[in-house]
């Protein structure tokens, strides 16, 4: 027979079955059929399984336009990477029965966005309307309602630089201010606890510092931000800075705590 056990038990699998027919129908040579082999193998895991071998329950793998394929390009000579998305979450249940399938809907969009954009991919206005089992003219009212309410998904228009755009972490941050507790705002934005926790806390540090009168620099300095950002966020208080909004501030910086301040006030 030849070889060993295990090596005989190896030769029986689908993909040495097809080394073999790219060495003998194809003219393939042992390296280069074994090299394309091992690489369709990889590249089936990879979507099979998910990415590290791991899916959770409720998630599915998809094929995503990656990150900076820029617009109006044709789909098929962008390059798509497998991502893991969302399609039910533990607390779409809860979103359902309390506010109807029009907001879980929404819910979902935002959250398949959110997650496709960590994993370095866009979804379409064509993909959601897949994944959501709904019209594209659907996915564009629902992408319009969200950005009525300052939470507009990064689609793939808007991270090609197509209209306005709104960052994660402004999301997480007007939702929030909207009454939102962390864990519901990382239930509807797809963002762990820990990262939405995070951006709080960062957040509540600008405002305690843009209280004490220190400047951006200096509040750079302290927080360990960096000046572009700090500039955003306090940008964002001065546009969140409603009388409505002073009980939120106060919880906001009660649960963060205060920021020791390591600098003078240059």
């Amino acid at each position: 027979m030849g070889g060993t056990a295990a090596e005989r038990l190896q030769w029986k699998e689908p993909l040495h079955s097809l080394e073999v027919e790219l060495q003998q129908d194809y003219g393939l040579s042992l390296v280069s059929s074994r090299a394309l082999v091992r690489r369709l193998g990889e590249f089936i895991e990879t979507f099979v399984e998910g990415r590290d071998g791991v899916r959770q329950s409720g998630q599915i793998s998809y094929p995503a336009v990656a990150q900076g394929e820029r617009a109006g390009k044709p789909l098929r000579y962008c390059l798509t990477v497998p991502v893991s998305l969302t399609l039910l979450h533990p607390s779409d249940a809860e979103v359902l029965q309390e506010q109807g399938s029009p907001v879980l809907r929404r819910v979902r969009l935002a959250r398949l966005c959110s997650e496709a954009r960590r994993q370095g991919a866009t979804l379409s206005h064509e993909d959601l309307a897949l994944l959501l089992a709904v019209e594209q003219s659907t996915v564009r009212r629902m992408v319009r309602d969200c950005a009525a309410d300052g939470e507009r998904p990064q689609t793939r228009g808007l991270e090609a630089d197509i209209g306005p755009s709104v960052s994660h972490k402004e999301q997480v941050l007007r939702l929030y201010f909207r009454g939102l507790l962390p864990e519901r705002v990382a239930a509807r934005t797809g963002h762990s606890l820990g990262s939405v926790e995070r951006y709080l806390g960062d957040f509540a540090r600008v405002l305690e510092l843009r209280r004490q009168r220190l400047s951006p620099e200096a509040t750079a300095r302290i927080t360990g931000m960096s000046p572009a950002l700090v500039r955003r966020y306090r940008q964002l208080a001065n546009e969140l800075d409603r009388p409505g909004h002073e009980p939120v501030v106060e919880r906001l910086l009660c649960r963060f705590g205060p920021v020791e301040q390591e600098v003078d006030h240059g």
